[in-house]
Parts: C-alpha cells; sequence; structure tokens
C-alpha cells in the first residue's frame, strides 16, 4: 500500500472517530440543573419590653426619667419601651424600692432611704461636705470601688443598681432668716433619713412630711424650712412662694439619686440591652445636671427675681458644720460592717483630697 494510501486511511478512521463522539454526545441527557437554594426563614421578631417607671420626683422634673427613657428607646430601636410616671402616681415614695423588688413595678428613679432597709442610703444619696462638685462625686464612685458595695446592697432586695443621677446639691430653704447655729436651732427643717440626723446633731429641730405636703407645711408653720434640693427645685414647686430665704454654700454638691431595677427582670435581658440600659444612664444624667446647674446658676444670680435673699454661711459656721458632718459619717459607719467599708473609702478619698486628716 502506498503512502499516500495509507495517510488517506489514517485520517479517514480519525474522522470517523471524532464524527461518534460528536453524535454520542448529542445523545446524552444534560446534566440536570441544581436545584434552587431555599429561601431563608425570616429572623424572629425581636422581644419587645414594655417597662414602667416610678419616679421619686414631682410632675414638673418627670423630663429627667422621660428623657432616660428615650434615650433608651433610641438605643434599643424601639426594644425597650418605658413609661414614668411622677411622685406617687404608682405607689408612695416610701414604697417604691419594694415595689421594683416585687415586680409591681419594673424600674425607679428615686431614694433608696425613703425604705430603711438599704444600709448604705446615706452615702448614696450624698453624706454632708462629702464632695463639693460634680467632678468630685463621679470620681467617688467610678474609682473608690463604692459602686461594687452599692451594687452588693442593693441585689441583696433582688435589685440591680443602675447607677447613679447626679443633681446638683442639697440647700437649705427657710421661712425666716438665721445667720448662725443658734437661730437655725429655733427652727423644725424637713429633712429626709440622709439629713435629718446630721442636723439633729447639731442641735436643729427635723419632721419628715410628703413632698405633696411641703408647701402647705412652710404656709401654715408646720415647718419652718426644708433641705431637699436646690433653688430651682424649690423654685419649680413653688416653694418659694412662701419661703423667702436659701443658703449657700449648699450641704453636699451634688446629691445623688438612683435609678435601679428589677434584679429578675435584670437577669433575663440579653447583654447587648444590658449594656444599653446602663449606658444609657451615663448619657442622660450629664444632660440633667447640666441642666440644673445652669438653673442654679440663674437662680442664685438673681434672686431678686424669685423674691428670695440668698444667705451665705460663714466660714467659721462651714468649719463647725464639718466636724459635726465627719462625726455623724461615723455614726453611719456603725450601720452595718459594709457601711463602715464604705465611710473607710470616703474618708481615704477626701484625705487625699486634703479636707480631713
Amino acid at each position: 500500500m502506498s503512502r499516500k494510501r495509507v495517510t488517506s486511511f489514517i485520517i479517514g478512521i480519525i474522522t470517523v472517530f471524532i464524527l461518534a463522539v460528536l453524535v454520542f454526545s448529542g445523545c446524552t441527557k444534560p446534566a440536570p440543573a441544581p436545584a434552587p437554594a431555599p429561601a431563608p426563614a425570616p429572623a424572629p421578631a425581636a422581644k419587645v419590653y414594655k417597662w414602667r417607671l416610678q419616679s421619686a420626683d414631682i410632675a414638673a422634673n418627670l423630663w429627667v426619667s422621660e428623657h432616660y427613657a428615650d434615650i433608651v428607646n433610641k438605643m434599643s430601636d424601639g426594644q425597650i419601651q418605658i413609661t414614668p410616671y411622677p411622685a406617687g402616681e404608682l405607689v408612695p415614695g416610701k414604697e417604691i424600692a419594694s415595689s421594683v423588688q416585687a415586680g409591681t413595678i419594673d424600674m425607679a428613679l428615686g431614694l433608696a432611704f425613703y425604705s430603711g432597709d438599704f444600709d448604705l442610703a446615706d452615702i448614696e444619696y450624698g453624706l454632708p461636705f462629702a464632695y463639693h462638685n460634680l467632678e468630685e462625686a463621679r470620681v467617688f464612685w467610678e474609682t473608690s470601688g463604692f459602686m461594687d458595695l452599692q451594687r452588693e446592697s442593693y441585689a441583696e432586695h433582688n435589685l440591680f443598681f443602675i447607677g447613679p443621677y447626679y443633681t446638683v446639691g442639697m440647700g437649705l430653704l427657710t421661712k425666716e432668716p438665721a445667720y448662725s447655729l443658734e437661730e437655725l436651732k429655733k427652727f423644725k427643717i424637713r429633712a429626709g433619713a440622709g439629713y435629718a440626723p446630721f442636723l439633729e446633731k447639731m442641735g436643729i429641730s427635723t419632721v419628715f412630711i410628703p413632698y405633696a405636703e411641703m408647701y402647705t407645711g412652710l404656709q401654715t408653720g408646720v415647718i419652718d424650712g426644708c433641705i431637699l434640693g436646690t433653688l430651682p427645685s424649690y423654685r419649680n414647686q413653688s416653694l418659694h412662694e412662701v419661703a423667702k430665704y436659701y443658703y449657700r454654700p449648699e450641704f453636699v454638691a451634688p446629691a445623688v439619686c438612683s435609678i435601679f431595677m428589677n434584679m429578675d427582670l435584670w437577669n433575663s435581658l440579653p447583654e447587648n440591652l444590658k449594656t444599653i440600659v446602663e449606658v444609657a444612664n451615663k448619657e442622660y444624667w450629664s444632660v440633667a445636671h447640666n441642666y440644673w446647674t445652669e438653673e442654679l446658676a440663674k437662680t442664685v444670680g438673681h434672686p431678686e427675681d424669685l423674691g428670695v435673699t440668698i444667705i451665705e454661711f460663714t466660714p467659721e459656721q462651714l468649719k463647725e458644720f464639718r466636724v459635726e458632718a465627719v462625726a455623724y459619717w461615723d455614726d453611719v459607719a456603725q450601720k452595718s460592717p459594709r457601711a463602715a467599708k464604705a465611710v473607710a473609702l470616703l474618708k481615704d478619698w477626701n484625705r487625699t483630697m486634703g479636707r480631713i486628716d
């Protein structure tokens, strides 16, 4: 067979093979298309928490609690919705802590010492002359270890202590002027549990009546004065209409209210919502404190607008007050081993400030 014929033969075989492959491939069934992935199941709707917050403050100051509620609502994308109520609307002031403890109310902005069951209540609110401005109070609360003691105390009552709300202070308002301690001793002063023992230690008579009875009490002479806030808060309660003398400096600046909630409710929250509840507290109190500080500057700067006279304590009077204050701190330390530890922290901190030996 010639070379030319062999070459043609080979080429023919290759051609037949290629045609066969093409025909076979065309006859086979195509691979099935992959099944579409199932659509993901919709995410379950986030749980919405609706809480009631009882404030210990009057309706005119409810904006403080409302501001906190707004911040929490926004930070949680509406997952936590808080409705604040003013003093006395849900329960009386003395029942706030026990009601939150039982879960009747979800949370509160108020004063633990109203209930009389908290060993650190006096220190929490601010012992007389404990600190002189916001930064001092904040540093003490956040760096001394007192916050840990505070949360430990609240936990024993099935409460979670969210954090402090710093007001501007505790000042004295009276119907008649007093320019000496001897003159003050003639008065009967409305004071809460945190300040009544201190005033009585100096020989000043005290009595406790609720907020709602303050105006009438001053007007009718049931009390001669009060110590429960600063001039702007007295103005908001119209107390300047019946008591015209305000004393400076305040006995403590700032005073501290507390925001707390039921412990079972706290423990049920996911970590991200716990963080929001705590962070929101720091956000709102700074706004509220700035407001009260500005209002205090306005009112004491122009007391004549309210018909009020400012009386300044003398350096000698303040020295006497501070001596009595530290002696009162020692009395508070006797309430419990934890109170003794807290007072020791306060004394150590004041020593660093050069105020006590």
